[in-house]
């Protein structure tokens, strides 16, 4: 019997090809069967088309025809299209359900065969199987699908130098993700023709550090210091001395309120070290303040103040001569590497930081308040690094015993920095346990941490805030600094919705239709949340001299224009603002590319990957929805002299009464060289 079927499939799949014909033969003129058994079509005899047919019952050989099933025509671009969804269709099911048996036990359960192959994914940790007619799960398989949905990480290099690690919660992966996963849906002579930039990074991490050049002690003259000093204390910190911002800052870096003094020897080490720190922290001051009035029309004058303050610092990693003062200048250091596009060098510094704080036991209590706020900012770097790269934070969240900043006459408001903190422990939180970056952080056995945890940590942090820190009617805020907090929590809570906006993004261009994973109250939080953020971009850059945005509020733009590609992919039925969001992104571009044309890496590899990822969405969706860049430059202008009427004279935030003409003189100072 086994002879039989093996003979039976051999003979099947050794039938000959059927002759050409000059013309169709109508049926009754034929002279042979249309289709004869196995038998006389491998001999090339006729068959009478009998069950059995009269050759086999002579012959006594088991007749079998061919199993007959209707052919049907199609067109060549309707099948490739057919493919890459049902290409589309089984990536998703991949990404949804990664277990490779729960996989087929579904598809057995619908009657659908799919051989089942090993991929990736299926090294995965199991998740649970989720209802997409109506986007509910239980908190355990939220969880587990939230890690599942995570943008993978990517090992992403550049054009030269080493590939770098890029976890789940990082710009950088998603950006490489939807790039792959928007390319397979297009066929391969249209994305062939498309740039692209995959697996690569753009930044400054590749050229080396500035070594230092000439005097260590030189200094600008002091009007200039003052000036550069007030610039910086009022981007970054607690605002000029005369008009301290009422949130106090949501960093603390040091007294940047006084001028440096060259330091000279008095015979005691130690006192010696303090002073000579002292001015490498003044230094890295001026850096900062030189990368924040950067206007790309000269040469980066902010390298040489950073390269004079390491041989000031000496060498960290010398424990014999550790301090809190040496944590604040590396603090510092690493905020200037950060705002240069040097996240990596930035994550260095942090680490050594870290190290260094946590030997002199600051993370359990053994500061005064000085070292207190100098700690907490050492952690929201920390955890700004964690989030932005999608590695584990460098401090554990369980070594920490020290108690938030507290209010002291002699500091400026603790509010911004307490507020600053408790956002950054929820930061940690959503990154180590929604995207997986940390799994095990803080998860007892049959504990979750879902989405929606998530968003409501997010709404009690924001429901508990002092007045100092809360926005006005319209949205907006007259304090940078609560600007920024506010556009984080808008950024976080993107971040919370975005696993779930890749996927229907997935569904909806593999099925044509609506994806329900999320609900239309929750895609309406998400792209709320964005909008918003977009709108406090603008406000803030109004509310500062010169008007720039910072290397976190850049990130938090690009944050909302990838969510608005998001949601462009997605075809729900909702009263989603498609116009709205189209201008934003427009908007986004614009404003990167301002800041790529003063010097900004940053803004040049953002502008570059939202007009490679637009052209895709374009070339799958078909039409041109931009505008013209032009016009959103000048919207963006327009945006920046007033937003609901704010008088930025009215806010104190102008800049130093009767010092224009001082401001204009540094100004033209930076683009001479520093030469006064």
């Amino acid at each position: 019997m086994q002879s039989d079927k093996s003979d039976k499939s051999q003979s099947q799949s050794q039938r000959l090809p059927v002759n050409p014909r000059r013309h169709k033969v109508a049926p009754e003129d034929r002279k042979r069967v249309a289709t004869a058994c196995n038998n006389c079509n491998g001999r090339r005899i006729k068959c009478s088309g009998d069950r059995p047919c009269r050759q086999c019952t002579t012959n006594s050989r088991e007749c079998v025809y061919p199993s007959s099933s209707p052919k049907v025509a199609v067109a060549r671009d309707e099948l490739q299209d057919l493919r890459r969804r049902v290409n589309a269709f089984e990536k998703l099911l991949q990404d949804v359900i990664p277990d490779p048996e729960k996989r087929q036990e579904l598809l057995a359960s619908h009657n659908i065969s799919m051989p089942l192959v090993a991929s990736p994914l299926s090294q995965q940790p199991k998740a649970s199987t989720l209802s997409l007619e109506r986007g509910e799960a239980s908190p355990t398989a939220e969880a587990d699908l939230s890690t599942s949905l995570a943008t993978e990480s990517h090992l992403l290099g550049h054009v030269s130098g080493p590939a770098r690690f890029q976890g789940e919660s990082s710009d950088g992966a998603l950006v490489d993700h939807l790039r792959a996963f928007l390319r397979s849906c297009l066929p391969a002579d249209v994305a062939s023709t498309l740039p692209s930039t995959m697996g690569y990074l753009q930044g400054s991490d590749i050229r080396p550090l500035p070594r230092p050049d000439g005097d260590p002690l030189w200094l600008p003259a002091p009007e200039t210091m003052r000036y550069m000093l007030s610039i910086v204390s009022t981007f970054i910190q607690d605002g000029p001395a005369e008009r301290a911002l009422k949130s106090g800052g949501i960093y603390w870096w040091g007294v940047l309120h006084a001028l440096p003094s060259l330091p000279s020897s008095k015979g005691d080490l130690e006192a010696d070290i303090r002073s000579t720190r002292r001015l490498a922290f003044y230094q890295v001051v001026l850096a900062v303040a030189c990368r924040i009035t950067a206007s790309g029309l000269t040469p980066d004058r902010s390298e040489p103040f950073f390269a004079r303050a390491v041989p000031l610092l000496g060498n960290p990693l010398d424990a014999s001569h550790s301090s809190i003062g040496a944590v604040s200048v590396l603090n510092l250091m690493a905020y200037y590497l950060l705002q240069s596009d040097r996240p990596e060098a930035s994550s260095l510094y942090v680490s050594i930081s870290a190290r260094t704080a946590l030997s002199l036991g600051a993370h359990r209590g053994h500061v005064d308040e000085r070292g207190k706020r100098i700690f907490w900012t050492l952690y929201i770097l920390d955890r700004e690094l964690s989030c932005l790269l999608g590695r584990p934070p460098i401090i554990p969240e369980e070594s920490i015993v020290l108690s938030l900043p507290m209010d002291v006459d002699s500091m400026p408001s603790s509010a911004g920095l307490r507020a600053h903190v408790e956002l950054s422990r929820i930061s940690d939180h959503i990154t180590s346990n929604l995207y997986g970056v940390v799994p095990v952080r803080n998860m007892t056995e049959g504990s979750s941490f879902s989405r929606e945890e998530s968003v409501s940590l997010l709404e009690q942090w924001q429901s508990t805030l002092p007045a100092s820190l809360q926005l006005s009617a319209e949205g907006v805020s007259g304090d940078p600094a609560t600007c920024n907090l506010h556009m984080l929590v808008n950024h976080l809570t993107v971040l919370c919705y975005r696993p779930w906006l890749l996927a229907s993004a997935k569904v909806s261009i593999a099925s044509d239709g609506p994806s329900g994973l999320l609900s239309s109250s929750q895609k309406s939080s998400c792209i709320s949340a964005a909008l918003h953020n977009m709108r406090l971009a603008r406000h803030a850059a109004t509310l500062l001299e010169p008007r720039r945005l910072l290397r976190s509020a850049l990130r938090f733009v690009f944050g909302s224009a990838l969510c608005f590609i998001l949601c462009k992919l997605i075809r729900d039925d909702d009263d989603y603002d498609g116009n709205q969001t189209a201008y934003e992104i427009e908007f986004a571009m614009g404003l990167f590319d301002r800041e790529a044309q003063a010097g900004n890496t940053y803004g040049s590899s953002c502008a570059t990957a939202l007009r490679e990822l637009q052209a895709l969405v374009v070339n799958i969706q078909g039409g041109d929805d931009t505008m013209d860049t032009e016009q959103s430059i000048e919207s963006y202008i327009d945006l920046e002299s007033s937003w609901h009427g704010f008088s930025l004279a009215d806010e104190g935030l102008m800049g130093l009464d009767g010092e224009t003409a001082l401001r204009n003189e540094v100004l033209s100072w930076m683009e001479s060289g520093f030469e006064l």
